[in-house]
């Protein structure tokens, strides 16, 4: 074939080289360390990501619980204040209470024990205790 030189030589040594022949063991360690790195940044960023998200998401709820425990407090508050203005308004108990104050082995001693037990018993309170303003 006249003036064309053959290339075919030069094309076939191109082919017959694998694609790994060029990796030597410095390349494949910087290329596992590339893997390496860019996996770990992209985790480190996930993992900042997901775990501001988690801490706002569990903030808000933290905060919707105090919210939720303080206005139920403040109700049995509310509610406890109303028992005692309720005892504090009841005739038959105030009669009991201001004979207690004047002799305290009445028989309205007794009486009142008893109302007052019947009230920690419906109420499921602890005790009840009278005080005097004197």
């Amino acid at each position: 074939m006249g003036g064309i030189p053959d290339n075919r030589a030069a094309i076939n040594v191109v082919d017959d080289k694998h694609w790994t022949d060029h990796l030597t063991p410095e390349r494949l360690i910087i290329l596992c360390a590339a893997i390496t790195c860019f996996f770990a940044v992209i985790g480190m960023f996930t993992f900042r990501f997901f775990s501001d998200n988690l801490i706002a998401r569990e903030n808000a709820s933290l905060h919707a619980i105090s919210e939720v425990k303080a206005n139920k407090l403040a109700r049995w508050m509310s509610e406890r204040k109303s028992d005692t203005e309720v005892l504090g308004l009841n005739v038959t108990m105030l009669q009991m209470a201001q004979a207690l104050q004047k002799n305290h082995r009445s028989e309205s001693a007794a009486q009142l024990q008893g109302w007052l037990d019947l009230v920690v018993e419906n109420y499921a309170y602890d005790s009840i205790q009278l005080v005097s303003l004197d």
